[in-house]
């Protein structure tokens, strides 16, 4: 019981897309001139890159059988485990982005705790997941974070507002925020399905402590952005384009 306690206690603070924590106030944003933007996107794209390094070649290939595309899923999910480890609480500025939205922050309510209890237990009865998963400590591994949020996020009941927000950024001058992609170039030992280039879907999430710092956001301008990452996720799409989500505080 007092495991399970701590358990709820983790998830209410850590995390980021669907939990608050105490945050500092966002410092003024300046706008980036649009004759530098090119150079900007440049910079954000390697940045981009170097934190997704070769995981795409763990992407879906329709040839796969049922066991290659469970090896292939546990492999990526590995290597998005060792970004993770990587990159977390480190200093990033993304030197040209766009506002998509701003949404309420939400965390997980009673029925939401009740129901994670339940997926925890299913994790740690997998042997494939508790590889991958640990012993579900969500401070050192937020990828039980992820699994746990995709389970319930048609739950409605499950999650209550938090007071905090959510900007949700994308990339560049791009007019509409489906069309905020990069372009990463398969390696030679990819055993994706061919050598072609794979487009991935960029989104860039920034918690913010209270409505009074989010209410000057406008859409349609573009900004620098600097956060310390929260957690890195990525889904690599069997029927629709790979999918980046970065978590910043």
């Amino acid at each position: 019981m007092k495991k399970y306690i701590l358990f709820c206690i983790i998830i209410l603070t850590n995390f980021t897309y669907i939990r608050g924590q105490s945050l500092e106030t966002e410092n003024e944003i300046d706008p980036i001139s649009e004759s530098k933007s090119e150079d900007h996107n440049i910079a954000d794209l390697n940045l981009l890159k170097n934190i997704l390094g070769e995981i795409v070649k763990f992407n879906p290939n329709p040839k796969d059988t049922e066991v290659q595309k469970n090896l292939r899923n546990k492999n990526q999910l590995a290597y998005l485990k060792e970004i993770n480890s990587k990159w977390i609480s480190k200093t990033i500025t993304f030197e040209s982005v766009n506002i998509n939205d701003v949404k309420a922050d939400k965390e997980l309510s009673p029925e939401g705790l009740k129901q994670s209890k339940k997926i925890l237990q299913q994790i740690k009865n997998d042997p494939a997941s508790q590889l991958l998963y640990g012993d579900g400590n969500l401070e050192k591994n937020p990828l039980i974070i992820f699994a746990i949020a995709f389970q319930l996020a048609f739950c409605n009941t499950c999650w209550q507002e938090t007071g905090k927000y959510n900007a949700i950024y994308y990339l560049g001058n791009k007019e509409y925020y489906y069309d905020s992609k990069i372009i990463i170039q398969n390696t030679e030992e990819s055993s994706t399905e061919s050598n072609e280039n794979t487009e991935i879907q960029v989104e860039i999430l920034k918690v913010f402590p209270n409505e009074k710092s989010v209410i000057n956001l406008e859409k349609n301008k573009v900004t620098s952005l600097t956060g310390s990452i929260k957690s890195i996720n990525y889904e690599s799409g069997q029927y629709s384009l790979p999918k980046l989500s970065i978590y910043l505080k």
